[in-house]
Protein backbone atom coordinates (compact mmCIF):
# COMPACT_ATOMS: atom_id res chain seq x y z
CA UNK A 1 0.00 0.00 0.00
CA UNK A 2 2.96 2.54 1.00
CA UNK A 3 4.48 1.88 -2.94
CA UNK A 4 1.26 2.82 -4.16
CA UNK A 5 0.26 6.00 -2.55
CA UNK A 6 4.49 6.73 -3.48
CA UNK A 7 3.43 6.14 -6.89
CA UNK A 8 0.48 8.12 -7.08
CA UNK A 9 2.01 10.65 -4.99
CA UNK A 10 4.76 11.37 -7.64
CA UNK A 11 2.85 10.78 -10.74
CA UNK A 12 1.02 13.48 -9.37
CA UNK A 13 4.01 15.67 -9.00
CA UNK A 14 5.36 14.94 -12.46
CA UNK A 15 2.15 15.39 -13.80
CA UNK A 16 1.85 18.83 -11.70
CA UNK A 17 5.01 20.29 -13.56
CA UNK A 18 3.99 20.59 -17.39
CA UNK A 19 2.05 23.99 -16.72
CA UNK A 20 4.03 26.82 -18.24
CA UNK A 21 5.08 29.45 -16.48
CA UNK A 22 3.00 32.46 -16.17
CA UNK A 23 5.93 34.63 -15.44
CA UNK A 24 8.89 35.55 -17.33
CA UNK A 25 11.69 37.50 -16.51
CA UNK A 26 11.97 41.39 -17.88
CA UNK A 27 15.06 43.45 -18.02
CA UNK A 28 14.95 47.05 -16.18
CA UNK A 29 15.13 48.65 -19.33
CA UNK A 30 11.85 47.17 -20.54
CA UNK A 31 9.81 47.76 -16.94
CA UNK A 32 11.42 50.65 -15.54
CA UNK A 33 12.23 49.38 -12.27
CA UNK A 34 16.04 49.64 -11.27
CA UNK A 35 16.94 48.05 -8.06
CA UNK A 36 20.34 47.51 -5.99
CA UNK A 37 20.21 46.65 -3.03
CA UNK A 38 23.88 48.68 -1.97
CA UNK A 39 24.82 47.78 1.82
CA UNK A 40 28.38 50.06 2.68
CA UNK A 41 29.59 48.79 5.94
CA UNK A 42 31.37 50.61 8.20
CA UNK A 43 32.82 50.65 11.86
CA UNK A 44 29.75 51.97 13.37
CA UNK A 45 27.62 50.36 10.58
CA UNK A 46 28.24 46.45 10.62
CA UNK A 47 27.07 42.91 11.14
CA UNK A 48 28.54 42.69 14.30
CA UNK A 49 26.26 45.40 15.75
CA UNK A 50 23.33 45.37 13.63
CA UNK A 51 22.45 41.34 13.35
CA UNK A 52 19.98 42.41 10.38
CA UNK A 53 21.89 44.47 8.25
CA UNK A 54 21.21 42.41 5.55
CA UNK A 55 17.89 41.42 6.11
CA UNK A 56 14.75 42.88 3.89
CA UNK A 57 15.17 45.91 1.45
CA UNK A 58 12.95 44.02 -1.32
CA UNK A 59 10.41 44.57 -3.50
CA UNK A 60 6.90 43.98 -2.85
CA UNK A 61 3.96 42.36 -5.15
CA UNK A 62 0.53 42.54 -4.85
CA UNK A 63 -2.40 41.97 -7.20
CA UNK A 64 -4.00 45.41 -6.51
CA UNK A 65 -6.51 44.96 -9.57
CA UNK A 66 -7.76 41.24 -7.98
CA UNK A 67 -7.06 39.76 -11.79
CA UNK A 68 -5.33 36.52 -10.51
CA UNK A 69 -1.66 37.60 -10.98
CA UNK A 70 0.82 39.66 -8.97
CA UNK A 71 1.47 43.14 -10.50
Amino acid sequence: MRKYILFLSSLFLINSCTEAPKFRALTSERTGVTFKNTITETDSFNLMKYEYIYNGAGVGIADLNNDGLQD
